[in-house]
């Protein structure tokens, strides 16, 4: 059986589409079957940086590569099928079978704000994908459900798979911890948040909690490290941290290394991931799998996704996040057993078990 896998687009994106394209396209090849060829596509390099000209040429490379390369390369190869991983698939027709992979409603949701031009490409090129897909796999139930719900889709054709979790996150050592924090410019003790600074990963909401927190002195030193992109969020984050003077107890690291991370998470004494929407939440996991203890969204894919393993709490609301915070700071019985129960929840999300169970949709579908 020939596939083409397409990477087009988790090429250029280094957020959770970015990592599960990547994840998921070395364990196919760990994990098929000799009879399998797992062919890569990619029509375009990395993203080039955010100067106005270098975009509009890099967008332009990147749909034509999808839309015009991408069906002449099955024209010419003749695959079985294309797995699409990252919602989108060509307008054009494939002459193969597709699976897509789509990971949320957020576009169509509104909760992010995204270029119009991009906004009606990728709402065209999804709609059309899940119209033709012969099957469609979603990270979670939660996923499953917004897409029932925004497009409409008949569940028949819905393969809920959940993501893995890089063998990279385990618990770090004492001395690989300090090392890392030194490096970093980390100050202990610290919570610690990952993600893009975009309004839907609710940071200006944890800056407030944080800071309710650290006037508490539940611990004493307390201080919030931010690791991620900035985004349309970053000036409300600015603003919200000048209005509350958290200059000196925040750290904004734009990114890390894996390694790094895993540092962080292990050192952390506690991981806030309230966000308000989420496909699926691959940090929480990843959180997890280095005993961090997690405080989360009580709502949606995060929810699912920490599977009793976390403190849950409101997003919406900063006493909530707070409350959770000061009680996984507080109550050191807790923090252990939900440590324990963390390492063992994420122990069961693997990149094989991903990429089993999307090898048996892709002998569904051709069969």
């Amino acid at each position: 059986m020939h596939i083409v896998f397409d990477m087009t687009f988790p090429a250029r994106n280094r957020s959770g589409v970015g990592v599960y394209g990547r994840e998921l396209l070395a364990a196919l090849r760990r994990e098929a079957p000799p009879e399998f060829e797992i062919e890569e596509f990619c029509a375009a390099g990395p993203a080039s940086k955010p100067d106005m000209l270098r975009k509009l040429a890099d967008g332009a490379a990147f749909m034509t590569g999808v839309e015009l390369g991408l069906p002449l390369h099955l024209w010419r190869r003749r695959p079985d099928l294309l797995h699409a991983p990252a919602f989108i698939a060509p307008l054009l027709p494939l002459g193969c079978r597709l699976v897509i992979t789509s990971h949320d409603t957020i576009l169509e949701d509104g909760w992010q704000a995204f270029h119009p031009a991009w906004r009606l490409f990728h709402r065209l090129s999804l709609r059309r994908g899940l119209r033709q897909a012969a099957a469609i796999l979603v990270p979670s139930q939660q996923a499953a459900r917004d897409l029932a719900r925004v497009y409409g889709v008949d569940a028949a054709h819905l393969h809920v798979i959940p993501h893995g979790c890089n063998p990279i996150f385990r618990p770090v050592a004492a001395e690989g911890i300090a090392a890392v924090l030194t490096r970093l410019g980390v100050r202990a003790p610290f919570i610690l948040n990952v993600g893009a600074q975009v309004e839907r990963k609710n940071l200006v909401r944890l800056l407030e909690a944080f800071d309710q927190v650290r006037r508490g002195r539940v611990l004493p030193g307390l201080t919030l490290v931010l690791v991620g992109p900035p985004g349309n969020a970053s000036l409300r984050v600015q603003q919200t941290s000048a209005r509350l003077d958290l200059h000196d107890p925040v750290t904004w690291l734009p990114a890390v290394t894996d390694g790094e991370l895993a540092a962080l998470y292990s050192g952390a004494a506690a991981f806030a991931f309230p966000s308000l929407v989420e496909g699926f939440g691959l940090p929480i996991l990843e959180a997890q799998a280095c005993g961090a203890v997690v405080v989360t969204s009580d709502r949606g894919a995060m929810a699912e996704v920490a599977g009793g393993a976390a403190l849950l709490a409101d997003p919406t609301r900063v006493d909530a996040l707070a409350e959770a915070l000061e009680q996984a700071l507080g109550d050191q019985a807790l923090a252990a057993h939900l440590r324990e129960q963390g390492m063992q929840r994420a122990a069961t999300f693997t990149w094989e078990r991903c990429a089993q169970a999307t090898l048996a949709v892709y002998q569904q579908v051709t069969a």
